[in-house]
């Protein structure tokens, strides 16, 4: 008995499951849904232990914790995880329940009449059993199936949230029917693309646009059919997210039906839906409350622009249209500010991106602090030249493993050249401290906070970021991939993806400009410039597109070793693997993200 309660899953035999009569609660269940058995398993669970049934009540709350896993698309190979329900408290994953659970589970699966739970005992198991049972496939995707079919039917008396939820739900079972299907090269492919296709051809008006554009999208990328039938089921689709004036949801529309026309081989016209796409940002901005978000709207449509029609002349007119919104936007700038002390101000920090939707959490979490401003650290520094034996001494670098890696002259040196190396080796150092402070205090609070409240997904980044005037062209998904990674906390996979793409856009910026970054080599092989020679040769060009704090700030994480130095340390595999969760990535991730959200076009007259 100590043993069964210390740990829930200890001991528990399939007559316990049997006796919680579960077949019955779920035929009595009004909402054929698992987050209502959840509910159902829940009450059981509390009659069996008041009736002195400990056995079938441990049985129950299995089953209420199977019902209540969250189901996840974006992660294919492990669908489910616990509730979390705060922070620090979450129900057991389904690496929890153990193989004995999970074989009864298996059994259960087979037995179950209802749809639902019957897709969600098979899934869940062939997602975790170590032993894989191809069978369960079969029974999962045929459950999905016949589940996305109930909920896709209208509930009398039903408001539009009850609707949009009901779809929700309907569109993620198709959408992992499709990822079970599609994954294996199920015989029940063509089922699944059956029923997407009696969606579009049915619902298409009833649909949430949101839902459409998620199931055109898994329809684009993992199965092939009419494509004429399918550019016209987008354009149709584009229509009505015009008419309502969904302009995110009518990009992604517009997309979907430019990809279509390059398949069927009509490239006119898919270069006029791209261009169609691109004036969608028009309306968006002219509705926008503040004169810099209408900025950052246009340079999106310039940035579209020139990726499918550069020689446009429409262009010229938008970035007048853009420089014209960012002039007159400085007079509604303002500052927001929090003392920067360790610890002081988390909470701040976290109530400040509380209780908003994602795409403004994201916004305010990038904005929590500005770059750290080149200036102020180089006034800094020169005031403990006040200090002479702090001055006149020099300072050598030490590495993980003792190594001197590198060694920095006296601020006071009469050597004006090693006085300035000195110097700047200690703003970058002086800058490194800030960034721990402000990761501890400002950035790692506010991410845990949008975690605690949000369950965003990938293709929520993606839509967020596609059109960024940062980003170059074709390199969106690794961005979002390394952007969407670090938010959940994976700032290894983060890193691998983040720092060899940050060194491209900044190289593709400056050549924008029409600034060469290339070299000769001494046997005359011209070599693209890395990192290390761009911040030495191209630094103002680089200052010219980012600013002289971004770029202070960009040099010292990347390259020098008096600052973090990660594009070098990991370039030649010198980043341990805790490092690799070190206030210097984070603050790496949240710069990447920054420059992603709120890069602009810079006016001609700045950028002179």
């Amino acid at each position: 008995m100590t043993t069964s309660q210390s740990n829930p899953f200890d001991g528990l035999h399939d007559p316990a499951f049997q006796a919680v009569e579960w077949q019955t609660l779920i035929l009595k269940c009004p909402t054929k849904e698992c987050s209502a058995y959840q509910e159902s398993f829940r009450d059981r669970a509390r009659e069996l232990d008041l009736a002195g049934k400990v056995e079938p009540a441990r049985a129950a709350r299995v089953l209420q914790w199977v019902s209540a896993l969250q189901i996840r698309t974006d992660q294919p190979r492990q669908a489910f995880r616990g509730l979390r329900l705060m922070p620090n408290l979450q129900l057991p994953d389904p690496e929890d329940f153990g193989e004995p659970i999970l074989a009864i589970l298996a059994n259960m699966a087979r037995e179950a009449s209802d749809s639902e739970f019957k897709a969600r005992l098979a899934d869940v198991c062939w997602c975790t059993q170590i032993k894989r049972h191809f069978p369960l496939v079969e029974i999962a995707i045929r459950g999905y199936l016949d589940s996305s079919k109930r909920l896709r039917s209208p509930v009398v008396g039903e408001d539009s949230v009850d609707a949009l939820r009901r779809w929700e739900h309907a569109t993620i079972r198709l959408k992992r029917a499709l990822q079970l299907a599609k994954t294996l090269r199920h015989t029940l492919l063509p089922n699944v693309q059956l029923e997407l296709q009696s969606v579009f051809r049915d619902s298409l008006e009833v649909i949430p646009l949101l839902e459409l554009g998620q199931l055109l999208t898994e329809y684009q990328n993992h199965l092939e059919n009419d494509i004429e039938w399918l550019i016209t089921v987008s354009g149709e689709a584009a229509n009505r997210a015009r008419t309502e004036g969904q302009w995110s949801h009518l990009r992604h529309l517009l997309r979907l039906k430019a990809n279509w026309q390059n398949k069927a081989n009509r490239l006119a016209e898919a270069i006029a839906t791209e261009e169609e796409r691109a004036e969608v940002y028009v309306p968006e901005a002219e509705s926008n409350q503040t004169l810099h978000g209408r900025a950052r709207l246009i340079a999106k449509a310039i940035v579209t622009l020139r990726k499918v029609s550069p020689g446009s002349s429409r262009i010229e007119a938008l970035k007048k249209l853009m420089e014209d919104s960012q002039r007159r936007g400085m007079g509604e700038m303002h500052s927001r500010s929090f003392q920067v002390t360790l610890g002081s101000n988390h909470l701040a920090a976290a109530k400040h991106v509380a209780g908003q939707p994602l795409s403004i959490a994201l916004q305010r979490l990038v904005t929590l602090h500005p770059p750290i401003v080149e200036g102020e650290v180089r006034e800094a520094v020169t005031k403990r030249c006040d200090n002479p034996w702090y001055a006149i001494t020099g300072q050598d670098l030490i590495d993980w493993e003792g190594r001197v890696i590198a060694r920095r002259g006296s601020m006071l040196s009469e050597d004006s050249e090693v006085r300035e190396h000195a110097i700047r080796a200690e703003m970058f150092r002086t800058a490194l401290d800030q960034q721990k402070v402000v990761v501890a205090g400002l950035v790692e609070p506010a991410r845990l906070q949008i975690l605690s409240e949000q369950n965003p997904g990938f293709h929520d980044f993606y839509d967020l970021l596609v059109d960024s005037p940062f980003i170059p062209p074709g390199r969106e998904s690794l961005f979002v991939r390394g952007l969407y990674e670090g938010l959940n906390g994976d700032f290894t996979l983060a890193a691998h993806l983040l720092i060899p793409q940050l060194e491209h856009a900044l190289r593709f910026h400056i050549e924008q400009l029409g600034v060469d970054v290339t070299t000769l080599n001494k046997d005359g092989i011209q070599e693209l410039m890395d990192l290390n020679k761009m911040f030495c040769l191209r630094q103002e060009p680089l200052r010219s597109v980012f600013g002289d704090d971004q770029v202070f700030e960009l040099e010292g994480l990347l390259v020098r070793r008096y600052g973090s130095n990660l594009r070098n340390s990991f370039a030649h595999g010198l980043i341990w693997p805790d490092q690799f969760f070190d206030s210097s990535v984070i603050y790496l991730w949240w710069v990447t993200f920054r420059l992603s959200i709120m890069h602009t076009l810079r006016p001609a007259s700045d950028a002179s």
